[in-house]
């Protein structure tokens, strides 16, 4: 069976698996079954014409910043049937519209039919994630360097035994502990913070990604929709906090690591610190303390002595970049802890 044609059957699966969740969990909505069926059927369809249209965007920035539109023809990105050539957020943006609208067509307020839906709605997120094992690399992250590490679900093992770190595997698994953490969640404010927490770990898990949606060299698309998603929550919470002291502080530490997070990007790029020890570029600090030349001989001497710093920067990029993730994590908390009064 071809990768394209197990990766489709899996999809539509995983819409009834999660049509299913759906009904089972909203018991409170009028019109229950016409609800399930209508947000399984406009999921679908949004959320495959979403998916492409986002793709086709990104697709044509990419063409516009390398060459130009001139030979690009969006209509046929867009109508494309390959399955390689959709974003992951778009189809979650298609899929949301989906059960809004039904909750809408059903007499059920939207925001009210969203709450209901987000755990249902981060299974099929996980699911949709896994499916991507069936597209060969492209839910997988950089080679492996540890040998012993190359095996599945670890890693993704090509014909000679070299493994890619299984990206779409962590992903998975951690949309459905938020899926797990939402079903138990208050079902009145379930869908903003949901989408919180499927977006939060993304900013991260996307960079491990070997290519991705990228613009002009780093810029990971789907990365930065995370980011910006994740920060137009801690600034509504501001705007809803009104009259509540230091109401915008969870926005401005959002910022200030969204700041955090494009220095990674560039130290993991090679554009501030490229750890390899040569002697001729080390990145853009390099050249401003090149002076120190005294700094740089020791630099080098501690590159050779860690291997070369091979694995040490990335492994220390990644931990800054967890570790403001830990701290966005307690400023969504902070900041819904003004609200909560609010969202009920």
């Amino acid at each position: 069976m071809e990768p394209s044609s197990a990766y489709l059957i899996w999809m539509a699966g995983s819409t009834l698996i999660t049509a299913g969740a759906h009904y089972l969990i909203s018991s409170s909505l009028r019109r229950r079954a016409m609800n399930a069926g209508l947000t399984w059927l406009l999921g679908i369809t949004l959320g495959l014409a979403c998916a492409k249209t986002v793709y086709a965007v990104i697709e044509m920035l990419q063409f516009w910043m390398a060459t130009g539109l001139k030979n690009y023809r969006f209509w046929d990105a867009l109508l494309s049937f390959d399955v390689y050539r959709v974003s992951f957020f778009g189809g979650v943006l298609g899929v949301c519209l989906g059960a809004a609208l039904a909750g809408r067509l059903t007499g059920n307020a939207p925001m009210r039919a969203l709450n209901v839906y987000a755990p249902a709605g981060m299974l099929m997120a996980a699911l949709a994630r896994f499916g991507e094992g069936f597209l060969g690399f492209l839910g997988a992250g950089r080679m492996m360097k540890i040998n012993g590490l190359s095996f599945f679900p670890i890693a993704v093992v090509n014909e000679w035994g070299e493994g890619r770190l299984a990206v779409f595997m962590l992903e998975g698994l951690v949309c459905l502990i938020v899926a797990a953490v939402s079903l138990r969640a208050s079902s009145q404010d379930r869908f903003i913070r949901t989408l919180f927490y499927l977006c939060l770990p993304q900013i991260l898990l996307e960079s491990l990604r070997d290519g991705g949606l990228v613009v002009h060299e780093f810029v990971r698309i789907e990365q930065l929709i995370s980011m910006v998603t994740v920060e137009t929550v801690l600034i509504l919470y501001g705007v809803w906090a009104k009259g509540k002291k230091r109401r915008f502080l969870p926005a401005a530490v959002g910022l200030m690591m969204a700041g955090l997070f494009v220095a990674v990007e560039f130290t993991l790029g090679g554009k501030l610190f490229n750890g390899t020890g040569g002697g001729e570029d080390f990145g853009f600090l390099s050249h401003a303390l090149a002076e120190e030349e005294e700094f740089w001989e020791d630099a080098e001497t501690w590159a050779e002595e860690a291997g070369g710093s091979e694995l040490l920067i990335p492994c220390l990029s990644y931990g800054v970049m967890a570790l403001g993730l830990a701290l966005l994590a307690w400023m969504e908390r902070l900041g819904y802890a003004k609200i909560k009064d609010r969202m009920k």
